[in-house]
């Protein structure tokens, strides 16, 4: 079975500069947090297995690089899996 893919729609561009060390300090804390969160709540073992096993290299970046700058949180952020 493959890695997990997230597709995240919409983006929204909000918030400001964050120096990188606190944003990769926080980022990790808050993604597993996330991770875990998700884990909890999802009732489908074959999804939570795909949960479990992680994100691709690029959705994980996307997320480092991307998201958690802008936004900051996970909040409302929903995986969805590819078809």
């Amino acid at each position: 079975m493959g890695k997990a893919a997230f597709y995240i729609f919409p983006l929204t561009f909000l918030g400001g500069y964050h120096a990188m060390s606190t944003i990769i300090q926080n980022f990790d804390e808050a993604y597993k947090e996330w991770i875990k969160s998700l884990i909890v709540k999802e009732t489908n073992l074959r999804v939570r297995s795909r949960i479990e096993h992680g994100l691709e290299h690029g959705t994980l970046e996307f997320l480092r690089s991307v998201w958690f700058p802008v936004m900051k949180n996970f909040n409302h952020l929903h995986p969805e899996w590819e078809v």
